[in-house]
Protein backbone atom coordinates (compact mmCIF):
# COMPACT_ATOMS: atom_id res chain seq x y z
CA UNK A 1 0.00 0.00 0.00
CA UNK A 2 2.83 2.50 0.37
CA UNK A 3 4.74 1.42 -2.58
CA UNK A 4 1.60 2.36 -4.10
CA UNK A 5 0.54 5.54 -2.73
CA UNK A 6 4.54 6.89 -3.63
CA UNK A 7 3.63 6.01 -7.12
CA UNK A 8 6.53 3.22 -7.00
CA UNK A 9 4.23 0.62 -8.60
CA UNK A 10 1.11 1.17 -10.91
CA UNK A 11 -0.93 -1.56 -12.09
CA UNK A 12 0.17 -1.48 -16.22
CA UNK A 13 4.07 -2.15 -14.45
CA UNK A 14 2.59 -4.83 -11.98
CA UNK A 15 0.87 -7.13 -15.01
CA UNK A 16 3.42 -6.84 -17.31
CA UNK A 17 5.81 -7.97 -15.06
CA UNK A 18 4.06 -10.60 -12.93
CA UNK A 19 2.35 -12.08 -16.55
CA UNK A 20 4.83 -14.48 -17.30
CA UNK A 21 5.50 -16.00 -13.39
CA UNK A 22 2.09 -16.17 -13.66
CA UNK A 23 1.60 -17.84 -16.69
CA UNK A 24 4.37 -20.44 -15.91
CA UNK A 25 3.14 -21.19 -12.63
CA UNK A 26 -0.26 -21.91 -14.25
CA UNK A 27 0.60 -23.53 -17.80
CA UNK A 28 3.65 -26.05 -16.48
CA UNK A 29 1.09 -27.82 -13.77
CA UNK A 30 -1.08 -28.33 -16.19
CA UNK A 31 0.97 -29.59 -19.10
CA UNK A 32 2.00 -32.25 -16.58
CA UNK A 33 -1.21 -33.79 -15.50
CA UNK A 34 -2.25 -33.75 -19.33
CA UNK A 35 0.94 -35.54 -20.00
CA UNK A 36 -0.01 -38.13 -17.07
CA UNK A 37 -3.42 -38.56 -18.02
CA UNK A 38 -2.18 -39.44 -21.66
CA UNK A 39 -0.24 -41.78 -19.80
CA UNK A 40 -2.44 -43.46 -17.71
CA UNK A 41 -5.00 -43.56 -20.49
CA UNK A 42 -2.36 -45.10 -23.04
CA UNK A 43 -1.96 -47.69 -20.06
CA UNK A 44 -5.78 -48.88 -19.46
CA UNK A 45 -5.72 -49.17 -23.64
CA UNK A 46 -3.21 -51.60 -23.72
CA UNK A 47 -4.60 -53.53 -20.61
CA UNK A 48 -7.96 -53.03 -22.51
CA UNK A 49 -6.37 -55.19 -25.40
CA UNK A 50 -4.42 -57.38 -23.81
CA UNK A 51 -7.89 -58.51 -21.89
CA UNK A 52 -9.67 -58.65 -25.49
CA UNK A 53 -6.80 -60.74 -27.10
CA UNK A 54 -6.99 -63.27 -24.06
CA UNK A 55 -10.62 -63.72 -24.51
CA UNK A 56 -10.52 -64.47 -27.83
CA UNK A 57 -12.01 -67.98 -27.98
CA UNK A 58 -9.69 -70.85 -28.02
CA UNK A 59 -12.43 -72.88 -31.17
CA UNK A 60 -11.72 -70.25 -33.49
CA UNK A 61 -8.32 -68.83 -33.18
CA UNK A 62 -8.59 -67.00 -36.57
CA UNK A 63 -11.13 -64.79 -35.28
CA UNK A 64 -9.51 -61.05 -35.17
CA UNK A 65 -12.34 -59.13 -33.11
CA UNK A 66 -13.89 -59.66 -29.88
CA UNK A 67 -17.17 -58.11 -28.78
CA UNK A 68 -16.95 -56.62 -25.78
CA UNK A 69 -19.72 -55.50 -23.48
CA UNK A 70 -21.01 -52.19 -23.94
CA UNK A 71 -22.47 -51.65 -20.25
CA UNK A 72 -18.83 -52.86 -18.70
CA UNK A 73 -17.02 -49.80 -16.74
CA UNK A 74 -14.14 -48.28 -18.73
CA UNK A 75 -13.00 -46.69 -15.43
CA UNK A 76 -12.81 -49.61 -13.21
CA UNK A 77 -9.05 -49.90 -13.28
CA UNK A 78 -8.97 -46.49 -11.88
CA UNK A 79 -8.40 -46.48 -7.58
CA UNK A 80 -11.65 -45.36 -5.82
CA UNK A 81 -11.83 -41.73 -4.83
CA UNK A 82 -11.54 -41.03 -1.09
CA UNK A 83 -14.14 -40.92 1.09
CA UNK A 84 -15.50 -37.77 2.32
CA UNK A 85 -16.32 -37.69 5.48
CA UNK A 86 -16.98 -35.21 8.17
CA UNK A 87 -13.79 -34.65 9.74
CA UNK A 88 -12.72 -33.61 6.43
CA UNK A 89 -15.33 -30.94 5.34
CA UNK A 90 -14.34 -29.51 9.17
CA UNK A 91 -10.81 -29.30 8.36
CA UNK A 92 -11.28 -27.44 5.22
CA UNK A 93 -13.92 -25.17 6.11
CA UNK A 94 -11.64 -24.50 9.18
CA UNK A 95 -8.88 -23.58 6.93
CA UNK A 96 -10.46 -21.42 4.50
CA UNK A 97 -12.17 -19.43 7.59
CA UNK A 98 -8.62 -19.05 8.95
CA UNK A 99 -7.88 -17.75 5.86
CA UNK A 100 -10.48 -15.31 5.42
CA UNK A 101 -10.14 -14.56 9.32
CA UNK A 102 -6.60 -12.55 8.47
CA UNK A 103 -8.25 -8.84 7.33
CA UNK A 104 -10.81 -8.81 10.27
CA UNK A 105 -7.66 -9.55 12.71
CA UNK A 106 -5.83 -6.91 10.92
CA UNK A 107 -8.54 -4.79 11.22
CA UNK A 108 -9.46 -5.36 14.75
CA UNK A 109 -5.76 -5.46 16.12
CA UNK A 110 -4.19 -3.53 13.33
CA UNK A 111 -1.61 -6.00 13.48
CA UNK A 112 0.11 -6.61 10.33
CA UNK A 113 -1.37 -9.58 8.16
CA UNK A 114 1.61 -11.81 8.34
CA UNK A 115 1.01 -11.60 12.38
CA UNK A 116 -2.32 -13.01 11.62
CA UNK A 117 -1.72 -15.87 9.69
Amino acid sequence: TMLWLADKISVTRTILWLFLPSMVAGVFPMLGIWWELRRHERHIESAERSRVEDAVDDENPRSETVRTDASEDPFRACPALPEVTRAKVLVLALGILCIFMVPVLKMATGLPPYLGM
